[in-house]
């Protein structure tokens, strides 16, 4: 038959090749589907997951509520060990749906495709069933395909949406050879394995497993997967690994007849703490037991070939992404065509120039997709428990879920749109925007490498930490034990150092020490250096509480405050000047402004964010002042002894602080509703700024009282500038060696306090926020000579929270 116009010919009408020919009719691309099959819908027991991302295209196109219509949202997902403990359970369908608008949910593949050929109205003529293509020709001006009865179509392009032994791909690969690729297709020959089957089905309702759950159970060698969807019907998969990896021409395949042998003694196994397989065996309705393959092939195109889907990326089921990213490459591939036809000025497209787009898009897509399939692999990995390792994970399960929050996120926000359509108004409703509501477009997102190399000047802080820093250590220490040993001298009586502090051994002999050090400047003998520790503290006040804030956002796992605490530790025993040049690179090199500028992303709960304030105030402010300011000389050496401890003890105080403020701060609902949104944004941002004014309020108060209390005569650069001659081979006192090593713990703290500002700055100015560098720089200059460098730090960080929240609020006005 002759052609006219651009034609796109598709192979196969899986949910894959469907979706293409909707998207398709919406570019207005003519398009055949051939179907080998006589029925585009036959019941093969198969039952396919969707997810937001594919939800998002499928709603543009209006096929999503009737798919909605068919199941029911899943919700909690409950994890059990091989003899029926619960290793944990988690809501993250709900979560999805409340970040992303839409609901994951379960059906089977003919209800699916059922639906899919439905949307098709009047271009069901389009589909063709009976249709097994046998060969295709490929010429300089098209391709023809030719099927078993004898007919014949022309097109353009041919797509092989036709499943893991694709007949398209067969025939690409000897296309390929007739270009001298003949080594290339042999390695792509070899990339299907597969090392796991699956007996699956559909089983009528089991008594105490009522929907929308999903329950997943973890055994060595095998693993169950069970999916309970509308009216309580039931979609399972019992996985096995088999005995080797077996290549594509030896991959075994399966009778039905066979399964109950291989699946009876597996029967007892858990599918929950009071649910056997055997139960839901029983129930079966529909079964099949067939080889997981897999396989992410090179080449997805050559010339005017294309695989999408299982053609190209065949995945395992386990996670339940291989029909999502199927439809995402049947929606982006429909974009490329839709810019081949229209970026064309001739009617007869060049071979040349379609390879061009094509191979573009085969760029971008595996891109994104590589991820997602490398993800998808190792899921029955662990399910199975194939490695030593797996164990030791199955047993952090809830930890590595909540670590794969910000992955999932990532690629949920990047899904594929039909880019001639706007995106659907229901995808406004979740917390989280998608990329593709334009709304990050401005926000420039670095590559975490990059962003490491920005922050590694921060390195040379480090190093000079130890030349400075470092340089005085070994001439006090020596000093610092006989002092220990023999007390220290008030003026009024002698300070027993010896005395345990508290009882266990090893943290006490490291805690005398530290209190001791502090002790020339807490007990007034150098009062010059009180003035400068007592502003440096007040300093360290707020600088800590904001490395705590920093790490409760919600772009941060719950596992985020390890880092600051354990960087607060070492502060303690090494410096802080030492220290937080590393928290810094660490913190800025993973967190972007792309991440935090996410909708809710960038917030801290409300609640959060006042116990970290009342927690500072309480374990590090006021034992800060007590050790300063109390009579007792034992009483100040017992604050020293308390505030030593308040990298742990402050996070630790969060715990029964937070259990009390329950009853007078309400948690933010998590609602997608614009209103609700609102009112969050309003509420993280007013604590915000309670907590970073009161930081600034804190260190300004501490700066002021020390410019006043210094001798007269004192105060001034020498105050805090220790002199580079401080770092000489010479010989040094106890008092002033301590004060120059504080000098410079403060100095090296600071200024890597402003130059991790200076890095988030940037980011702002670089995303088309208007700063003025020179004005921030008198703003920083003035601040810090009239309220000192903590007042000045916590206020410009504030400053930086206000221009995110500004550039949020901005952001939906602009989406409005």
């Amino acid at each position: 038959m002759e052609k006219q116009g651009f034609r796109v010919i598709i192979v196969g009408g899986s949910v894959a090749g469907l979706t293409l020919a909707q998207c398709l009719t919406r570019h207005n691309i003519e398009y055949v589907v051939l179907e080998a099959r006589d029925d585009i819908a036959p019941q093969e027991g198969a039952s396919i997951s969707i997810m937001p991302n594919a939800s998002l295209a499928l709603d543009q196109l209006g096929i999503l509520d009737d798919i909605l219509d068919e199941v029911e949202p899943l919700r909690d997902v409950y994890n059990w060990d091989e003899s029926g403990k619960l290793l944990c359970k988690t809501d993250v369908p709900v979560e999805a749906e409340r970040n992303h608008a839409y609901a994951g949910a379960f059906l089977t593949r003919q209800t699916l495709l059922q639906i899919l050929y439905k949307h098709m109205g009047a271009q069901k003529d389009k589909v063709l069933t009976g249709k097994k293509v046998t060969s295709i020709e490929h010429h300089s001006s098209g391709v023809l395909a030719r099927c078993a009865d004898g007919s014949s179509f022309q097109g353009d392009i041919v797509v092989g949406a036709d499943g893991v032994r694709s007949q398209v791909r067969e025939q690409m690969w000897k296309h390929m050879d007739t270009l001298g690729m003949e080594k290339e297709v042999q390695v792509e020959r070899e990339k299907m394995t597969c090392e796991y089957d699956c007996v699956f089905g559909i089983a009528s309702p089991v008594p105490g497993m009522p929907a929308p759950d999903i329950y997943r159970t973890y055994g060595e060698g095998w693993g169950i997967l069970v999916m309970v969807g509308k009216n309580d019907k039931v979609y399972f998969f019992f996985f096995t690994r088999l005995d080797r990896k077996y290549k594509s021409h030896e991959i075994p395949r399966y009778k039905k007849e066979d399964i109950h042998e291989h699946i009876a003694p597996f029967l007892n196994r858990p599918v929950t703490d009071k649910i056997q397989l055997s139960q839901v065996y029983n129930n079966a309705e529909v079964l099949a037991w067939l080889p997981l393959e897999e396989a992410l092939y090179k080449h997805w195109c050559m010339d005017r070939f294309v695989c999408i889907g299982d053609s190209a990326h065949k995945m395992t089921p386990n996670a339940g992404v291989g029909a999502n990213s199927a439809i995402e490459s049947a929606v982006s591939l429909s974009n490329t065509i839709a810019a081949i036809t229209q970026n064309s000025t001739s009617t007869q497209l060049e071979t040349k120039e379609i390879t061009q787009h094509l191979k573009a898009w085969e760029t971008s897509r595996r891109i994104r997709l590589e991820p997602t399939w490398k993800m998808a692999a190792s899921i029955p990995r662990l399910e199975t428990l194939e490695k030593p390792y797996h164990k030791i994970m199955k047993r952090f399960l809830p930890l590595l879920i909540s670590l794969g929050e910000p992955s999932r996120t990532e690629s949920t926000i990047g899904a594929e749109i039909v880019n001639c359509l706007p995106p659907p108004s229901r995808s406004y409703n979740g917390l989280i925007p998608y990329k593709c509501h334009d709304e990050l477009s401005a926000i420039i997102k670095e590559k975490p490498f990059h962003r490491l190399l920005w922050s590694l000047p921060l390195l040379g802080i480090t190093g000079l930490a130890f030349t400075t820093m470092g340089a005085v250590i070994p001439k006090i220490i020596p000093q610092l034990i006989p002092v220990m040993n023999q007390g220290w001298n008030t003026g009024t009586d002698l300070l027993n150092l010896n005395d345990p502090i508290i009882p266990i051994k090893s943290i006490d002999n490291i805690l005398r020490v530290l209190v001791t050090f502090f002790l020339p400047s807490t007990m007034g003998t150098d009062l010059a250096s009180r003035a400068q520790v007592f502003t440096f503290l007040t300093d360290a006040n707020g600088l800590y509480g904001i490395w705590l804030l920093e790490s409760y956002r919600k772009a941060h796992s719950s596992m985020g405050v390890i880092l600051p605490i354990t960087m607060g530790i070492l502060s303690q025993l090494r410096g802080m000047g030492l220290i937080s040049p590393i928290y810094s690179i660490l913190q800025y090199s993973s967190v972007s402004l792309h991440d935090l500028a996410k909708s809710n992303n960038r917030e801290t709960e409300p609640k959060t964010t006042y116990t970290t304030l009342i927690s500072s105030l309480t374990i590090q402010a006021l034992p800060c002042l007590a050790m300063f300011l109390l009579p007792s000389s034992q009483d100040r050496k017992t604050s020293n002894a308390i505030w030593q401890f308040f990298p742990i003890l402050v996070p630790a105080l969060q715990i029964p602080v937070s259990i009390l403020l329950n009853k007078f701060i309400k948690p933010q609902p998590k609602s997608a509703a614009p209103e609700i949104r609102s009112k969050n944004r309003a509420r993280s941002i007013k604590a915000i700024r309670v907590a970073y004014g009161s930081f600034a309020a804190i260190a300004a108060v501490g700066f002021t009282y020390a410019r006043f209390t210094a001798p007269t005569g004192s105060w001034g650069v020498s105050t805090f500038w220790p002199g580079w001659n401080a770092t000489g081979s010479g010989e040094v006192s106890l008092y002033k060696g301590i004060a120059q090593f504080l000098q410079w713990d403060q100095i090296l703290t600071m200024g890597t306090a402003f130059g991790w500002l200076a890095l988030r700055f940037r980011e702002l100015k670089k995303s088309g926020v208007d700063i003025r560098g020179w004005k921030g720089l008198l703003g920083l200059v003035g601040g810090t000579f009239a309220f000192g460098p903590g007042a000045t730090f916590a206020l410009a960080w504030g400053w930086k929270e206000e221009l995110i929240h500004g550039l949020d609020v901005e952001v939906k006005r602009e989406g409005k």
